[in-house]
């Protein structure tokens, strides 16, 4: 894995059809810059700005896959991976298949039931912390909100751009309206990342709870 990250791309970039519109991805697909060129108003319409924000992002995205290609490429890793298959598939035709532990349907003690419901617990709580539902959403703008920017885990998910104020800008401007309302947006979309999920969260405890009683029956007709 450590030779995988060192030959991994650590970004990638890409720009609309007409090449006035340029975005910066990282490597986890999140924008990280947005520029217009200064003769934009000559190849694309104002009303078009924010499509094309999005086209550069995705073509930035495929850059980002072929240079994973180009990278897995350098690295002989298909190879390796078939090797690896073939070595597990040697094995198992050797070995036989691997059974699966024992897995006992009762409680000695309640000790054992105590124990239990404590790992219960503990899974219920690292899943809590895991879990966050609907996958969090960061929007920001830019100040006058001439420039909205939605982002999400997954990237860029819209661009809009009032068209007649930006009918009146030239690139620099549009650069740093886009700027500012990307890194609203991702200040936003983190801030959201760390929320846990109410309802996610109830339905974990929920669980665990059936669990912990069905521990607990299990133990009274052991008493028994």
């Amino acid at each position: 894995m450590a030779k995988l990250r060192a030959h991994a791309p650590q970004g990638s970039e890409g720009s609309d059809s007409t090449g006035q519109i340029r975005v910066s991805i990282a490597a986890d697909g999140l924008p990280t810059a947005i520029r217009v060129e200064s003769a934009w108003r000559g190849r694309l319409g104002p009303e078009s700005v924010g499509q094309a924000v999005l086209d550069a992002f995705t073509a930035a995205v495929v850059s980002g896959m072929r240079a994973w290609e180009d990278a897995l490429d350098a690295m002989s890793w298909r190879s390796r991976v078939a090797e690896l298959e073939a070595q597990a598939e040697l094995s198992r035709d050797r070995n036989g298949p691997a059974l699966p532990p024992p897995m006992g349907g009762d409680f000695d003690t309640a000790g054992d039931a105590t124990e239990v419901a404590e790992d219960a617990l503990r899974a219920a709580d690292r899943l809590r912390k895991q879990s966050t539902g609907e996958p969090p959403v960061g929007v920001g703008t830019d100040p006058p909100g001439n420039v909205s920017v939605t982002l999400s885990s997954a990237g860029l998910q819209a661009c809009a751009v009032k068209a007649a104020w930006a009918s009146r800008q030239d690139g620099k401007t549009l650069t740093t309206a886009l700027t500012t309302a990307l890194r609203n947006a991702r200040t936003a979309l983190d801030a959201q990342a760390k929320q846990p999920n109410p309802d996610a969260f109830s339905q974990l405890v929920g669980e665990a709870l059936t669990a912990l009683r069905s521990v607990a029956k299990s133990s009274r007709r052991d008493a028994r």
